[in-house]
């Protein structure tokens, strides 16, 4: 639906992406129109998962246009293009990045539609970028339906968008998913031509991301699976679920959303029928002889018994010492005694405590224990998060512990930038680890040109490192004309 050029921004000294859009999306009103709000409400994104929009508008020739960000190492489809799949660690980070940056766009109402590799920038040392939110909103909407322009992508496209039914979060998450899976796999679910086909090969399902890689671990093919569901009310609810499990696998944990099809849980019966089913002969001959020996002796001493009565039963417990009580002189409670060794003890609760409090009520039980931080909002930090084993349950005396301790994030203070050149603030910003935003031109009779007039966000604010800082700067007095007659 665009054109995307590498740009110079000559006044920010700065490569940027600019993204002009086809003529024939200029033609139509409504497109223009959605368009506008589209572009405003993707331009109010700031996060650092997500590709910033400097500036946006029409030119004098009508093209209209937005300028990002440029991010020059390329895109998820270019790296696994040269990597093949990736391993499960990375492809969980990225996932959980995009998670956030979703995240962040769901809370204002903004639904990407259109979450695939190529919209998953690569901005260095291990960080994407998400780019086009809110964009495919703008062509969905409108009257336009030349082939191509809106189902682009469908093998990322969730089953209801490809039946032209609404969307929402769980939309995007379920083509996270589909980018998560060929992440994992080397390739797509479902390898599809036409919308119908969304829906034709979850009849069956794909197979499970651990099937075609074994390294997968079970909790991240659990949240794939979980993703890839049909019916997006059995999808994670939000895009902070699933950030939640995302971090819990990579800390080691099991996800705490249940899969979609839990398995049936054998009862005490069907238990008790599966141990006496009988191997079939084979590789393993040698082990089925022995089980079926063993069940035809087993059948043949309760024969026995029955026939001897209890006086019998006394006489084979002597004779077999393999059966409860049958050491020849023991009494029966010596034998039914259990052995030495260390007792299963109650784990303390001790989430939402702090980790000092926490680490002492655990060993004080008998347990030892590991910290694991994980960046939380500042008013958390020191406050335990997650247990690896719940309290309440009971495990053997002197297992390990494993805490998830929360961290008060990294935060940036804005510095004041009003009176300052582009020179000088350029250099406050780096030295406080912030970035040069957009900037918009403004008369002023007071500020002289060039020199910064306002900012946003204001100075004082915390902000994540990385945040883009929006300035205003005058241009001087509004120039005066005189009319000629």
């Amino acid at each position: 639906m665009a054109d995307v050029y590498l740009a110079y921004d000559r006044v920010l000294d700065r490569h940027v992406a600019i993204k002009l859009l086809r003529a024939r999306y200029a033609e139509d009103e409504e497109f223009v129109e959605r368009f506008r709000r589209e572009a405003k409400s993707a331009a109010s994104l700031v996060n650092r998962y997500i590709v910033p929009i400097f500036d946006w508008g029409d030119a004098d020739d009508g093209t209209y246009y937005i300028v990002m960000e440029y991010v020059p190492a390329g895109d998820l489809k270019d790296r696994m293009k040269d990597e093949g799949r990736l391993s499960p660690e990375v492809a969980a980070d990225v996932a959980l990045q995009v998670a956030e940056a979703l995240r962040a766009a769901h809370e204002r109402g903004i639904i990407h539609r259109d979450v695939k590799p190529r919209n998953i920038l690569i901005a260095g040392s291990g960080h994407i970028k998400v780019a086009d939110f809110g964009i495919a909103r703008a062509v969905e909407s409108t009257t336009i339906s030349q082939s191509g322009d809106i189902l682009g992508s469908l093998n990322y496209m969730s089953p209801e968008q490809a039946a032209g039914e609404r969307v929402g979060p769980g939309s995007d998450l379920y083509s996270l998913g589909v980018v998560l899976y060929e992440m994992l796999t080397g390739r797509v679910p479902f390898d599809v031509a036409t919308p119908a086909d969304v829906a034709a090969g979850h009849t069956e399902g794909p197979p499970s991301p651990k099937a075609l890689n074994s390294a997968v671990p079970e909790g991240v093919d659990a949240i794939v699976r979980r993703l890839l569901a049909t019916d997006p009310d059995v999808r994670y609810g939000s895009a902070e679920k699933l950030i939640e499990d995302l971090r819990r696998v990579r800390d080691g944990l099991s996800p705490v959303a249940p899969l979609p099809h839990e398995p049936k849980v054998p009862s005490p019966a069907d238990a008790a029928a599966q141990t006496l089913v009988l191997p079939a002969s084979g590789a393993a001959g040698g082990t089925g002889t022995r089980r079926r020996r063993t069940v035809w002796l087993l059948v043949a001493l309760a024969v026995v018994v029955a026939a001897l009565g209890f006086g019998g039963w006394s006489l084979i417990q002597g004779r077999f010492p393999g059966v409860p009580g049958g050491n020849v002189g023991e009494p029966r409670h010596a034998a039914e005694r259990p052995r030495a060794g260390p007792e299963n003890v109650e784990v303390p609760p001790v989430t939402d405590l702090g980790e000092q409090e926490a680490r002492e009520r655990l060993e004080k039980a008998g347990f030892r224990v590991e910290v694991r931080t994980h960046e939380t909002p500042e008013e958390e930090s020191g406050q335990v998060l997650e247990q690896s084993v719940a309290g309440g349950d009971k495990v053997r005396e002197g297992s390990k512990i494993t805490l998830t301790v929360s961290e008060g994030p990294q935060v940036a203070r804005v510095p004041d930038l009003v009176g300052l050149t582009y020179a000088e603030a350029e250099g406050e910003l780096e030295q406080a680890g912030l970035l040069l935003g957009g900037v918009r031109e403004v008369t002023s009779e007071t500020v002289p040109p060039g020199v910064i007039s306002g900012q946003d966000p204001q100075a004082g604010s915390t902000l994540e490192p990385g945040t883009y800082i929006y300035l205003t700067t005058s241009i001087g007095p509004a120039a005066e004309t005189t009319a000629s007659f």
